[in-house]
């Protein structure tokens, strides 16, 4: 059990710890929060009642968020394309995006796509499960998400 009146007024901090520590936190009293609280897979939090557990989250952005996949941190280069079309070639040959995968293109100052790969018709070339909605650059690349989504996270009421 973390007690608001404990958390020294780190109220985030507080929170994150005990998750990190526990896994699964019950909050017991009124708790200021000036950023987002991320939940990872297998983080629960849990209170009595809006009487007993207040959670005020103040400024923009704030609130509870579960991430649904990380990015990997490796870019793969990709050649220009047209917009409307259904391929996309890469830079060299990757044998590790699998058909099925969403991808992330993008370059700085251009708005990101998120792409599913349809397919593989050769090492170097992705099929998209549809056409592209705008040109490709050729300073653009890809992203690869990760398979790892967030389970079993949650907010719920402690019940004894």
């Amino acid at each position: 059990m973390l007690d608001a009146a404990s958390t020294g007024g780190d109220d985030h901090g507080a929170i994150t710890r005990a998750l990190a520590a526990h896994g699964e936190v019950r909050l017991v009293g009124t708790f200021d929060l000036d950023r987002p609280i991320a939940l990872r897979s297998g983080q629960v939090l849990r209170g009595d009642c809006p009487e007993h557990t207040v959670l005020r989250f103040r400024g923009l952005g704030s609130g509870i968020s579960a991430d649904l996949g990380g990015i990997s941190g490796r870019s793969i280069g990709v050649q220009p394309a047209e917009f409307g079309s259904s391929v996309l070639a890469l830079d060299q040959a990757n044998g590790s995006i699998a058909a099925g995968e969403l991808v992330v293109l993008g370059a700085f100052g251009r708005e990101p796509l998120t792409i599913e790969v349809a397919g593989r018709p050769s090492s170097t070339v992705l099929a998209l499960s549809g056409p592209l909605p705008r040109s490709v650059g050729d300073d653009e690349a890809l992203t690869v998400l990760s398979n790892e989504p967030v389970r079993n996270v949650g907010v719920a009421r402690h019940d004894d």
